[in-house]
């Protein structure tokens, strides 16, 4: 009884959600280290620094369509009745040049892509022309640099590309590859690992459960910048977890322990932790997940949650994106909307509550629809959701119609 007493009172002392999200936010975490990547194998990873275009793209005036280089004062006036005929003296393809200058009275054949050709400033579309043999017939006259795409229109040498603490997307590779940065400085890839603990995870155990947790949590976390790694179940023993716990953090950059936050007789992890780190906080006031807990150990987050998966995973995302947040800059980890709720809900006074909800489509706007059970560890309720909304402790609640913020599962890219 006594025993059972120390570890209640671990929960006696809840702190505010806002208060656990601030004690991640001034901590200092220990970063993984950097490397030099080409720009085609740095999407997804995150820049250490801003990177900038090193040259205009494009690096020449070049045409956006199919047609011929013109001048466009050899065709001022032109019109129906009074078209022009202009001499073709020779073609240039994407890739090429010319040493051909547009003359009065002559235009240059010119491909998409193309350099444009000294001389000219416009290019007068294929389709909008009569040809002849040699020859072609234009009844409009074209405005300078008409269907051209002029240096450094798409970017100056010096636009910035990609910000420090960015995720770097596709398209940011691309632009960095056109202008002339053939490699970028990211972080390594973080290295992330998940730890089960209790006896009744072990197929000899009488009361043997399957071990869903590590497969949910390895795969959900998962992301371009992140890799997960399940790093397998260990018994209540106090030394058993703690020795895996020092040994494991020496090569991942952040834990996460599962079934080491319940009231019971055989929940060993807080202790085992506590030997070798320090508690950032032991229980949040919110509500799936009160139980979590976050350590530091070596610098590195170490954060204990549920053995049950849905509260597991509910309750460390929040913290987990702002650990992420504070450590790297990174926003944004989650894809959000704006809609309607379809229905009232409470709170409990002074309790962060995450609601799991589905979401749909109506003529005026997004609808979410909470998702309510008796129990908030139903893997069913997961299964029906989108995603979630948050209650925040000082909210009795919302009323059916309000306008709340939805953050759906997953990774938004």
């Amino acid at each position: 009884m006594v025993q059972f007493r120390e570890k209640m009172g671990r929960f006696f002392g809840l702190i505010s959600f806002e208060e656990a999200l601030q004690r991640i936010s001034s901590n200092s975490w220990t970063k993984p280290g950097t490397m030099t990547v080409p720009c085609s194998d740095s999407p997804g990873l995150i820049a250490c620094s801003t990177v900038y275009s090193k040259s205009n793209v494009p690096r020449y005036n070049r045409s956006l369509v199919d047609g011929f280089a013109v001048n466009s004062r050899n065709c001022a006036g032109a019109t129906e009745t009074n078209p022009v005929k202009l001499k073709i003296i020779g073609i240039v393809q994407a890739g090429e040049t010319t040493s051909h200058y547009s003359n009065a009275g002559e235009c240059i054949e010119i491909y998409t892509g193309g350099r444009i050709p000294p001389g000219c400033d416009s290019v007068l579309m294929a389709e909008e022309v009569e040809r002849e043999t040699g020859f072609i017939i234009s009844s409009r006259a074209p405005e300078p640099w008409d269907n051209v795409e002029k240096a450094g229109d798409d970017l100056h040498a010096g636009t910035e590309i990609v910000r420090s603490s960015g995720i770097i997307r596709p398209w940011q590779a691309a632009a960095m590859i056109s202008s002339g940065v053939p490699e970028v400085e990211v972080f390594r890839k973080l290295r992330l690992g998940v730890i089960s603990t209790g006896n009744e995870l072990f197929r000899e155990s009488e009361d043997y459960v399957e071990n869903t947790n590590q497969i949910m949590l390895t795969r959900y976390f998962r992301r371009s910048f992140v890799s997960t790694e399940e790093i397998g179940i260990l018994h209540d023993d106090q030394q058993e977890i703690s020795g895996k716990i020092r040994e494991s953090i020496q090569n991942y950059d952040a834990l996460i322990i599962t079934g080491g936050t319940s009231l019971g007789g055989r929940d060993e992890v807080p202790d085992a932790i506590s030997r070798i780190g320090k508690v950032i906080f032991g229980g949040v006031m919110m509500r799936p997940g009160r139980t979590i807990t976050l350590y530091k150990v070596n610098d590195k987050p170490v954060f204990s949650v549920s053995g049950n998966p849905a509260p597991a995973l509910i309750s460390v995302e929040e913290f987990w994106e702002r650990y992420i947040e504070t450590a790297f800059g990174v926003t944004g980890l989650r894809r959000k909307i704006m809609a309607r709720l379809s229905c009232s809900v409470t709170n409990t006074p002074g309790y962060t509550t995450i609601l799991r909800v589905k979401v749909g489509n109506l003529e005026d706007g997004m609808i979410a629809e909470p998702i309510i059970s008796h129990g908030t560890g139903k893997l069913s309720t997961m299964i029906e959701a989108d995603g979630t909304m948050v209650i925040p402790g000082n909210v009795e609640g919302y009323d059916k119609g309000q306008i709340i913020e939805i953050k759906f599962f997953g990774d938004p890219n």
